[in-house]
């Protein structure tokens, strides 16, 4: 079920250093290994440190967004796409999970919103592939 307590979202009064900045992308690059590897835990647990490292950074959000995907858990996914699209709101990557999580909820009308727009900032084929899963013939 999808009814653990938020994930930590970082605090956005704080700015990252330089050496934080730094860190947050090795955590992140780890943490895109471990997705590779199917290891989402660990993918998840490496975000949410390079999240805490630098909470400014709207593509982390995004990415752990998608892990939340593959550990089936559309309302945590939202969540943190949710925070990505306050940080950036051209970024593609939150509108493309979180339409795909309002999908697996049911929601078709608003993931269908967020695809469109997601295809329309950059399109990509899973985004439109999902898009028509949702809109009708």
């Amino acid at each position: 079920p999808d009814n653990d307590p938020p994930q930590k979202m970082g605090n956005l009064s704080l700015q990252p250093t330089e050496e934080e900045i730094a860190e947050a992308q090795s955590k992140r690059s780890e943490a895109v290994s471990a997705f590779v590897e199917k290891d989402f835990d660990k993918a998840l647990a490496l975000y949410t440190e390079a999240i805490t490292l630098n909470p400014h950074a709207a593509l982390l959000y995004a990415k752990r967004g998608q892990v939340f995907l593959e550990l089936k858990k559309p309302n945590a996914c939202i969540r943190d796409c949710d925070r990505a699209i306050e940080l950036n709101p051209d970024s593609a990557a939150a509108h493309k999970f979180r339409g795909r999580a309002r999908q697996l909820l049911g929601n078709w009308e608003e993931a269908a919103a967020d695809l469109r727009f997601a295809c329309k900032l950059d399109f990509d084929e899973q985004a439109d592939e999902w898009l028509r899963e949702v809109t009708p013939n």
